[in-house]
């Protein structure tokens, strides 16, 4: 069976979109893990934390960090 010039183009251009898919999805898989760590560390750190100053700006940086991870989600659902 003889591929025609056309084929095999169509056959590469299908090939690389899968592979850019599945790239932006590891991607973002590894933001939404990164993200997470984040998180949990800033909650160990805000529990540990007992001076209002600091507790302050470990808040702001967990709620800087929530939204983070709510933008990004909100981006995965609006793709599908």
């Amino acid at each position: 069976m003889k591929i025609t010039k056309e084929q095999l183009k169509q056959i590469i251009r299908e090939e690389i979109q899968k592979t850019t898919l599945n790239e932006v999805k590891t991607d973002v898989q590894k933001r939404l893990e990164n993200l997470l760590k984040r998180v949990d560390k800033l909650k160990n750190q805000l529990g540990k934390t007992s001076s209002p100053a600091k507790k302050a700006d470990v808040q702001g940086r967990l709620a800087r960090a929530l939204q983070r991870l709510s933008n990004l989600r909100k981006d995965l659902t609006a793709k599908k």
